[in-house]
């Protein structure tokens, strides 16, 4: 018997099949616990998968992460204050609002080291070197990448927030 030797690929295929299996059983542990804080989702989950057949249970294998997990800002407004235990809400907005915080924060860091970065290129690397200015553009163009990502984390938060909260 001749064993077939794994590629790169293969290793990892296997790593996001197994990041995808983890992913679906804490998925599943969150269902349960969710029944409990809204009992509201139980309803919505089973319209859900009534609507969409028996597709879901395929695609709940295959892609885990494309699974809704029904937080109480994707509740209908209707059934957030009757399906939700009192006081879940609040804490869900407290928890946005200090996401929205922590987000802003990181882009008004990220802004003043992006404006050292231009600054320190513009005195430091202008000139005949065309590696330098090379890496100089490239360490800046990742750091707009970073900024970016804190600027759509904070865009996710308050969007939620006007969700949870639309006169907060």
């Amino acid at each position: 018997m001749q064993l077939r030797k794994l590629s790169k690929t293969d290793i990892g295929k296997a790593g996001l099949h197994g990041k995808q299996n983890t992913l679906a059983h804490r998925i599943q542990a969150w269902r349960q616990v969710q029944t409990v804080y809204m009992p509201c989702a139980a309803r919505l989950l089973d319209g859900h998968s009534a609507a969409s057949g028996s597709d879901r249970g395929r695609s709940t294998l295959a892609e885990p992460e494309s699974i809704s997990l029904l937080l109480p800002s994707a509740i209908p407004n209707d059934l957030r204050e009757t399906g939700c235990l009192p006081g879940l809400i609040k804490k869900a907005i407290s928890l946005r609002r200090a996401q929205a915080e922590d987000a802003l924060h990181q882009v008004r860091r990220a802004l003043c080291i992006k404006q050292g970065l231009v600054h320190y290129k513009r005195v430091h690397v202008e000139g005949p070197s065309q590696g330098r200015n090379t890496r100089a553009v490239a360490l800046l163009s990742r750091f707009e990448d970073k900024l970016n990502r804190h600027i759509e984390r904070y865009r996710a938060a308050r969007f939620t927030l006007t969700q949870l909260d639309p006169g907060g």
